[in-house]
């Protein structure tokens, strides 16, 4: 059956066909002009937009941290990732020894904590953290917050690698040391005993 010839769009009615099927299919026709109702005819007043505020511009975006990671050389930046890794692990293994929902594994740079399903915790929980020596980071993934990557960052007025710092995850200002107390009951902050 030929097509009609259609008049102005704002003009046409599209309706159903009842009744009339192609298999799973219904099929439209598209009737008479409809009538000038406006209530089927766009006007300019219904389609206008409310005036939208102008982005901002690049030189407007000021990053969510104002942190920057410190300077440092690869031998620094080992010396310093090693040296957390280290006090990370010691006391990780001692919490392996006192409970018997955790695991903990280091090997090739990479260390694996799996906190297995307990009454405390009903779903088993795996960490990994391990260094990223191109990008001078500690890479944490955790099942609770997700990927972060943390950058060596010095307090305030510090200089040079002895002075104090954290390791900072720059997107949103939280320290590594916060993230295992929150989440892994690891206080790296209180008093060290060797």
């Amino acid at each position: 059956m030929p097509r009609p010839a259609l008049a102005a769009p704002s003009r046409i009615c599209w309706r159903a066909v009842p009744a009339v099927s192609a298999g799973s299919r219904r099929l439209f026709s598209c009737t008479a002009p409809c009538a000038t109702s406006s209530a089927f005819r766009p006007s300019a007043s219904r389609l206008a937009q409310p005036p939208q505020a102008a982005a901002p511009s690049l030189s407007a975006y000021t990053p969510q941290s104002a942190v920057e990671p410190a300077e440092m050389t690869e031998s620094e930046y080992h010396a310093l990732a090693d040296e957390y890794l280290d006090r990370l692990l010691v006391r990780l293994e001692d919490m392996q020894d006192a409970r018997e929902d955790v695991d903990v594994e280091y090997a090739s740079g990479v260390l694996t904590l799996a906190f297995t399903a307990s009454e405390a915790s009903p779903r088993p929980r795996t960490y990994v953290i391990n260094k990223q020596p191109p990008n001078k980071q500690i890479w944490l993934s955790s099942p609770i917050s997700g990927p972060k990557r943390y950058d060596w960052v010095l307090d305030a007025g510090a200089t040079g690698l002895d002075a104090p710092g954290k390791w900072i995850y720059l997107k949103d200002g939280s320290a590594l040391n916060d993230l295992l107390r929150d989440e892994m009951d690891v206080d790296l902050d209180a008093d060290w005993e060797e």
